[in-house]
């Protein structure tokens, strides 16, 4: 199922560091695509339960259990029904006499929502993160292409990534977390170390600052976690 959904809705939908949580706009989308595929007689028959069905999985009564299986709760919250869309079963008094149940197709509208939230979320950070690397750069120069794309996205989405580096001085590389790239200029702040097991701040560029201003193309070690 393919969506068109808003860039600033992606950035929101993909801000959280695990599994984002499906957003109005995704399952809105879903479901006129599910409901557009309905035969006049379908929705006749569903006499309104389309609506209720789509309300119920915007409200947060629709909980994934695993598989196929769904747990969904009444319009009043006050009961929970099971749905397997596999066995296209859910055991409501509705569904037990044969109608149009809105707890199964609330349960396949948020199943359809959650695939199409994977598949953009997916998009994103492959668009973000490309695997393979421009033939014409050498290693080090996809390191540092790489945490420039980096840093456009977490300032988006990805704002738990760190960009890590090395940065030679005075014999020695300090290691350093990478904030910005404007040009051939890095903004780079020196990270603190272990001694004695205690992480011990450092402060090892002029005026005891930890953060300066270096040349892009001397840092080492580029490296990207998230």
């Amino acid at each position: 199922m393919s969506l068109h959904i808003p860039p600033h809705v992606l950035k929101e939908a993909l801000a959280a560091p695990l599994a984002p949580a499906i957003l109005p706009v995704v399952l809105e989308q879903t479901a006129q695509k599910v409901f557009a595929g309905f035969s006049e007689k379908l929705r006749a028959s569903l006499n309104g339960c389309a609506e209720r069905a789509l309300r119920l999985a915007l409200d947060g009564h629709v909980t994934h259990k695993g598989g196929r299986v769904f747990s969904v709760r009444s319009e009043d919250g006050q009961r929970a029904y099971l749905v397997n869309l596999e066995r296209s079963f859910c055991n409501c008094p509705d569904s037990a006499r044969g109608r149009a149940c809105k707890h199964r197709l609330a349960a396949y509208l948020v199943e359809q929502a959650q695939q199409a939230n994977q598949e953009l979320a997916q998009q994103e950070v492959s668009s973000a993160f490309p695997t393979s690397p421009p033939p014409s750069l050498d290693p080090e120069e996809d390191a540092l292409e790489r945490a420039r794309l980096a840093l456009h996205a977490r300032s988006q989405f990805l704002h738990e990534a760190i960009i890590y580096a090395l940065l030679p001085q005075d014999n020695e590389f300090i290691p350093v977390e990478l904030l910005s790239l404007e040009g051939e200029a890095a903004l780079i702040r020196a990270l603190p170390q272990l001694k004695d097991g205690r992480l011990v701040p450092q402060f090892p560029f002029p005026e005891r600052r930890s953060f300066c201003e270096a040349l892009a193309k001397s840092l080492r070690e580029v490296r990207i976690y998230r």
